[in-house]
């Protein structure tokens, strides 16, 4: 069976690694290097590796696969299966009818695949706390993520984990599942289970969203640093006009004499490198930070906050606008009850 693979981020690139050990791949299709990268968290030039390893590559021009080339140029191809990892984006029905066996899909989610459904699963997972994550395979259908489930696996989060380490997690899973299902790749193996049952989605996040509110929790402002890192474009502040991307940053619980404002700095350490900011119930150390304007911390300053139940609406109405017959997952919803209530 001629196995070709899609991907163009670097947790599809981890799972082929592991996978390309045990399993021949005959193909890699990918995106060329984007006019602007960080719209794509995660891109990598796939290129380099494939002619590392002796695998055929494929570039293609659109992350849609919408462009008249890559039509032209994937129809040229053959293969009878067709895994899509790494390729956050729907695939249209011309490359789903291509394949000759099936279209194999991943998806983690802490909700479950069909109550969780949608962007950006992995970030919601660590934002909310989830204690695990499950990952799925899948047949890939014209819909969203809701063809007939092939294979399931979860894991575990613990408070340290990111999302660096949370794609680490989910591409070493996934490769175990898909060698177990590609180390005997009869079409009868790829019939599934049909999901059943009413579909909930996750909102996009889209890098605005990061904005940090002190208001907030220490641990939930901690775990929203931890959500949205590199490869993500970063939670952040601002100290007038200087916007700050905070990339790393732990807990710094500590009983203290003074009092100080949310959001302000408290005390700074090791020249800059380091420094306390006050949340609602304690303080955060900043351990990780980066400014286009080079600003440095100073003590008693205070950082903008932006406040998280508007964010949180944004977020909520930009879906129900975007995509009216698709219901957020009522955790969501029900944290913004909380909020207004």
């Amino acid at each position: 069976m001629k196995i070709a693979w899609l991907c163009t981020v670097q947790t599809g690139l981890d799972t082929l690694g592991i996978v390309s050990e045990h399993i021949p791949i005959n193909l890699v299709i990918s995106l060329r290097s984007p006019q602007n990268p960080e719209k794509v968290s995660g891109f990598v030039d796939m290129e380099p590796y494939c002619k590392h390893k002796g695998i055929p590559h494929l570039g293609v021009k659109s992350y849609s696969l919408s462009h008249t080339y890559d039509k032209n140029i994937i129809q040229t191809e053959d293969f009878d299966l067709l895994v899509v990892c790494g390729w956050q984006r729907l695939i249209p029905s011309w490359l789903i009818e291509k394949a000759r066996v099936a279209v194999i899909g991943a998806h983690g989610s802490a909700y479950g695949l069909i109550q969780g459904r949608g962007r950006s699963p992995q970030n919601w997972a660590l934002l909310e706390h989830k204690p695990k994550l499950d990952v799925y395979i899948f047949r890939i259908t014209t819909g969203i993520d809701d063809g007939p489930i092939l294979m399931q696996q979860s894991f575990n989060y613990s408070d340290f984990d990111d999302i660096e380490s949370s794609y680490f997690k989910s591409a070493w899973v996934l490769s175990q599942l898909l060698i177990t299902l590609l180390r005997d790749p009869k079409p009868e193996h790829f019939a599934g289970i049909p999901q059943s049952g009413e579909a909930k989605y996750l909102p996009q996040r889209i890098p605005e969203d990061g904005g940090i509110d002190w208001n907030r929790p220490l641990f939930e402002i901690y775990n929203q640093i931890r959500a949205l890192t590199r490869p993500y474009p970063g939670a952040f502040t601002f100290m007038g006009d200087h916007k700050i991307h905070i990339w790393q940053a732990i807990p710094f619980q500590i009983d203290v004499e003074q009092e100080f404002l949310p959001g302000q700095i408290a005390r700074i350490f090791n020249n800059g490198a380091a420094f306390a900011v006050k949340c609602s119930d304690s303080f955060l150390l900043i351990r990780n930070y980066s400014s286009p304007t080079h600003w440095c911390p100073e003590v008693s300053l205070v950082f903008k906050s932006f406040y998280f139940r508007d964010n949180l609406q944004q977020i909520i109405t930009r879906h129900t606008t975007n995509y009216p017959d698709l219901p957020i997952q009522e955790d969501i919803l029900r944290k913004l009850e909380h909020h207004f209530s």
